[in-house]
């Protein structure tokens, strides 16, 4: 997992100087820049976040250090995708599948562990722990709700021209939505159904009524084949009722993961309470949680005691209520601007996206960061693409 971080991490330093070294040698890609808005925005949330940094204090500097070398993607990746020229249509559906198969081969080998341990596995689930995978399993889990809309994407456009292909991402497809189940991580399911209603209603409002009725009666059966037939997911649905109704919150802070995340967002939620304006500083956020739970939640133990595990609370708390509209007009400006939502793909990733920063704070990950933050340009791309072809729908 450590050699996947360092490889993630060299990878965003070589986008970075190719990036550098193309504004370098032409300087009228800085003006495209600016031109392509849907890309430049980011690069407010970039400088919102360095004023946040500034204010951090002395003996946080290390940290500090370390938001910078993760939050720069922000600058990195907006730029590149802004000033390369479109590429073949192609070439896109050739990095989705890519892609796909990727997380394909990860989701084989998390689901031969599975069965080569089941006994252990459908026990443990029961205390809240999961199939190994490749990188966090949460973040995981959101990269195969978004392999699944590729394959069902990849099959609508008639990406496929050999019947072999065809048949292979068919299988890809209900295999993915099988281990989806089978891992049963509770933020991936919820990006996935999310995303199933989200295809269902484009059926429905494009009057394709047989699919889109046949796509809802599908979700309903697989909701119910999937909880009664699955150990995984039928014990961590019990072990998730059991820990939501737990009332000593002292026991529930420390050994229930719901109860860990409850009481992480309260603290976040009281820094935000206490600096509503320009929070406490990007910088300063990890030992300010820290002192909000040993001033606030003291019985909770040092291991317990987590990050803000949601993206939109931690914003609020580093940044305070200016930085979060700055952080939200300027992420999801790219999504409305020219009716980009019309843009299935680009919506799928801001909705997957989306659903995370309620349950983890996914940007301040290099995992999460660098994944959502690539598709995300890679689809602004891909539409910027389909608007170049006149006669392609942008859909």
């Amino acid at each position: 997992m450590d050699s996947i971080h360092i490889l993630a991490n060299q990878g965003i330093l070589v986008l970075t100087g190719l990036a550098l070294l193309y504004f370098i040698l032409n300087i009228r890609n800085f003006h495209i820049f600016l031109v392509e808005k849907k890309f430049s925005v980011f690069f407010i949330i970039f400088i919102a976040f360095i004023l946040s940094l500034l204010r951090t204090d002395p003996e946080n500097q290390k940290y500090a250090a370390l938001q910078f070398e993760l939050h720069y993607q922000f600058l990195a990746l907006p730029f590149l995708f802004s000033v390369l020229p479109p590429f073949p249509r192609k070439l896109y559906y050739d990095i989705f599948f890519l892609f796909l198969v990727i997380v394909f081969v990860c989701a084989l080998g998390s689901t031969s562990i599975y069965f080569q341990n089941k006994e252990y596995f459908d026990w443990a689930y029961g205390k809240s722990q999961l199939i190994p995978t490749p990188v966090n399993h949460v973040r995981f889990s959101l990269m195969v709700t978004f392999s699944i809309f590729l394959s069902y994407y990849l099959i609508e456009k008639d990406y496929f021209k050999d019947i072999f292909f065809k048949g292979l991402n068919i299988i890809i497809l209900i295999f993915l939505i099988f281990y989806q189940h089978l891992l049963a991580v509770r933020s991936g399911l919820v990006a996935f159904y999310v995303v199933l209603v989200l295809i269902t209603f484009y059926l429905l409002a494009s009057k394709n009524f047989k699919k889109g009725i046949l796509l809802f009666i599908g979700v309903i059966t697989l909701v119910g084949v999937s909880f009664f037939s699955l150990n995984t997911l039928n014990n961590k649905w019990g072990y998730t009722k059991y820990d939501w109704n737990l009332s000593d919150i002292k026991d529930k802070a420390n050994n229930y993961s719901i109860g860990k995340r409850l009481v992480s967002q309260q603290v976040t939620f009281q820094l935000f309470r206490e600096h509503p304006i320009f929070g406490v500083g990007e910088g300063n956020i990890e030992s300010e949680v820290r002192k909000g739970y040993s001033k606030n939640f003291p019985y909770v133990e040092a291991e317990n005691r987590l990050s803000p595990h949601n993206q939109y609370l931690r914003t609020l708390a580093a940044s305070g209520f200016l930085g979060f509209i700055i952080f939200i007009s300027c992420f999801y400006f790219p999504l409305f601007t020219d009716k980009n939502y019309r843009s299935r793909i680009l919506l799928a990733i801001y909705t997957i996206t989306s659903i995370s920063f309620l349950f983890e704070d996914t940007f301040e990950t290099k995992t999460g960061l660098t994944f959502c933050l690539f598709f995300i340009m890679f689809s602004l791309h891909y539409t910027k693409a389909l608007r170049v072809d006149v006669n392609q729908s942008l859909t």
